[in-house]
């Protein structure tokens, strides 16, 4: 399994090369921000939170807090210098 910065580098790399982009994957800050989203709608603490990488693209993460889980997804729609991604919740907050 390829771990999820180096899947990231080389796919940067890669679209550096080619001149082209290749889709995204989250970034530490994008992380952090997922960590604040998660805390606010989970009602947890972000020291409380406990994040999995799901896949290999680190495109979806899991994310239990205080007897809750919850599925989010790095959506981005646009392309190119247009292109916005943010986090979207993938499963309602369900009991661990």
């Amino acid at each position: 399994m390829v771990s999820f910065q180096k899947f990231c580098s080389r796919k940067a790399a890669l679209g550096l090369f080619l001149l082209v982009p290749l889709g995204s994957c989250a970034t530490t800050s994008e992380l952090d921000n997922l960590r604040k989203r998660a805390s606010f709608e989970m009602n947890c603490p972000e020291n409380q939170l406990r994040i999995s990488n799901l896949d290999d693209e680190g495109k979806a993460y899991g994310v239990n807090a205080c007897g809750q889980r919850a599925v989010y997804l790095w959506h981005c729609s646009g392309g190119g210098l247009m292109e916005e991604c943010k986090w979207v919740l993938n499963s309602n907050s369900t009991p661990e």
